[in-house]
């Protein structure tokens, strides 16, 4: 892994996490924004067939990034008119307070 520098994190995304407020099976019902983030955006593929669960064809992005609060998988990041659900993170050098998140691009 480079390392990241913050004029690196030229990307401005928005972050939400899944609402308190669920559905009749558990799911929740929208989410809540919480705020900004600065971000490297990295593109990371195409979702494929082997990955039915994603949905074929959705682009996956990898997002490096200071998060201030604790970001967690079903998370959705929002960039323009796009939107991605958290499928993963890693702490880069723990000392350096950087979260690498992988994403998957939500169905139109």
């Amino acid at each position: 892994m480079s390392a990241v520098t913050a004029g690196m994190l030229d990307t401005r995304v928005e972050l939400a996490r899944p609402s308190a407020a669920v559905d009749d099976l558990g799911a929740p019902q929208g989410f809540e924004p919480i705020g900004f983030a600065w971000a490297k955006l990295d593109p990371a593929g195409i979702s494929s067939a082997g990955e039915p669960y994603l949905g074929q064809g959705r682009a996956r992005v990898r997002l490096t990034m200071r998060v201030p609060i604790a970001l967690a998988p079903g998370w959705r990041v929002t960039l323009g008119a796009q939107s991605f659900t958290v499928l993963s993170l890693l702490a880069r050098p723990p000392r350096a307070g950087l979260v690498e998140i992988e994403c998957v691009e939500d169905a139109p």
